[in-house]
């Protein structure tokens, strides 16, 4: 088999996984799943890229001029290299754990179903239930808001699990008005008190770096550290492959800023 025929299955099958992977979640989880659009928009550039080389082996089309092949690959290759470095980054802070005895620990929010926390939440409730039951001194900020589908705040779905797994109110802070990971730092830092200095973050693995990147830029008062609550299962690939994505856009936002 050519070189030329082995591009082309390449491409067409990541043009099928891709458009199979977009419309599975979409089907079962709701084609309303943030940046889900991705991975269609992802099978269309496969497929684009497999009909061309096709046709043009065929002999029923020309190649495309030089220059315009140039400009591809040294556009598609930029961004192959910021997508790698970036998801170095994601995927290497995804078993961070922080030290004891933390003065405070944010749970950011996830998606609420009605009442009920989405898998997603329900790790990080249950990571961050655990860090305090074994350290009792620490406090905990519950961060987030009530967004479409959410009978509830996040912050008050959390809340209530908390004190299911044994965690006094006392210890917990409410802030209810967040809608993204920037808010959450936004409203919730200046909850903390004078003395609170070492703050623990705890998400999802896949959300770490980022959430710590925006912390940090949110403040340098405090000394953050992430708490990765674990994530496997069909949509960590997503959420893995979005974090790169979102990334990018936080910085196009302005949340993020990077010193090269």
């Amino acid at each position: 088999m050519t070189k030329s025929k082995i591009t082309e299955k390449i491409l067409l099958g990541l043009a099928v996984f891709c458009m199979l992977y977009y419309l599975v979640h979409g089907f079962f989880v709701g084609f309303h799943l943030a940046q889900i659009w991705l991975w269609a928009v992802l099978a269309v550039f496969f497929a684009i890229w497999y009909l061309y080389l096709y046709l043009r082996h065929q002999g029923k089309i020309k190649s495309l001029p030089k220059w315009f092949i140039t400009m591809f690959w040294i556009v598609f290759s930029l961004g192959m290299s910021l997508f790698l470095v970036l998801e170095a980054f994601v995927v290497g802070n995804m078993l961070h754990r922080a030290p004891e005895n933390l003065d405070c620990i944010i749970i950011l929010g996830a998606a609420v179903h009605g009442e009920t926390p989405s898998l997603a939440l329900h790790t990080r409730l249950s990571t961050a239930a655990d860090y305090l039951l074994e350290n009792p001194e620490t406090k905990v900020i519950c961060s987030g808001g009530q967004g479409d589908g959410e009978n509830i705040s996040e912050a008050e779905a959390m809340r209530r699990r908390l004190l299911q797994k044994g965690i006094s109110e006392g210890r917990m802070i409410l802030e209810a008005a967040s809608t993204s990971t920037a808010e959450n730092f936004r409203f919730s830092l200046p909850l903390l008190s004078a003395e609170d200095k070492k703050i623990g973050i705890v998400t999802n693995n896949f959300h770490v770096f980022r959430s710590l990147l925006l912390a940090q830029q949110t403040s340098d008062d405090y000394e953050f550290y992430g708490i990765a609550a674990p994530y496997w299962n069909s949509l960590f690939l997503h959420y893995t492959v979005r974090e790169a994505i979102v990334t990018v856009m936080d910085f196009l936002r302005g949340n993020l800023q990077f010193d090269f």
